[in-house]
């Protein structure tokens, strides 16, 4: 029974990272200030390579967590591959945090003077936010496993 929840889980988190990879395909094309162009104008933008470049950071955070969940549904968490993932995990996620920070910090100040880039600051905001929980419980986690181990 708790085996099939985290397949459950799983398989929740994959349709999750597969609506998101559709929504950075499409979101070009429909917002923001590239809504009037061409593909080709669209996707030689350096910005947008930087966003999904970011978003490949995002991914593999996600897939290090998603293996977190099949650790525990096996209930191998408190070994040395927990530990590894969990690491990996916080790596992952640090490198997230830090560029999306970098990202909103190059919006606040290169943004042209037409655009408001309140909305992509307060997402950013919240990203960064979001790292910084995933890494303080991996963190915490972590100890628990090596307090567990030893």
């Amino acid at each position: 029974m708790k085996k099939n929840l985290f397949r459950l889980f799983q398989g929740i988190g994959f349709l999750i990272a597969l609506a998101i990879l559709v929504f950075l395909i499409r979101m070009p094309q429909l917002e923001g200030r590239a809504q009037h162009l061409d593909l080709l104008a669209i996707y030689s933008d350096p910005f947008i390579w930087y966003g999904y470049g970011i978003a490949g950071l995002f991914f593999a955070a996600y897939y290090q967590g998603i293996g977190l969940l099949g650790l525990i549904g096996e209930n191998q968490l408190y070994s040395k591959s927990g530990i590894k993932l969990l690491v990996r995990l916080r790596n992952w996620t640090i490198a997230f945090g830090f560029s999306v920070l970098f990202a909103g910090i190059f919006i606040y100040t290169f943004h042209a003077q037409e655009d408001d880039p309140a909305g992509f600051l307060a997402l950013c905001l919240i990203a960064v936010l979001a790292s910084t929980i995933v890494i303080g419980v991996s963190l915490k986690m972590k100890k628990r496993i090596r307090l567990q181990y030893e």
